[in-house]
């Protein structure tokens, strides 16, 4: 590894021991694992199509990919695994970035939205 991939990892390590957050890992029909993360903010989208009307939120997690580092990891990531975060799921729609004993993943969930009308609820 190069100089600059070094201070890199060093200071994800660091960065992920100050400020990470413990999240749940789960693999498609796998148990629950617990790693140290560092979470994104969730971004919030509203989208239409053929079943409604939805709300898609997205976030970004980067997490170890060595399963034995402090905190944990996960040695290969599943696009089609889910993350609980504050007791939230999220499924994982794709990796962003992969190296360095990192892994950048950006994860998604969907909820219904429901459009009002003027005097809909009215009493």
């Amino acid at each position: 590894m190069s100089d600059f991939d070094d201070l890199y990892s060093d200071a994800l390590a660091q960065l992920a021991d100050v400020c990470g957050d413990e999240v749940f890992y789960t693999p498609a029909g796998g148990t629950p694992v617990s790693v140290v993360a560092i979470v994104g903010l969730e971004s919030s989208e509203e989208v239409e199509d053929t079943r409604g009307r939805h709300i898609v939120r997205r976030r970004d997690v980067t997490i170890r990919t060595d399963e034995d580092a402090p905190g944990g990891g996960v040695e290969v990531p599943a696009e089609n695994a889910t993350f609980t975060i504050n007791e939230v799921e999220y499924a994982v729609s794709g990796i962003v970035m992969q190296g360095n004993g990192y892994c950048r993943l950006q994860l998604t969930r969907k909820t219904i939205s429901e459009r009002s009308r003027p005097g809909y609820r009215v009493r």
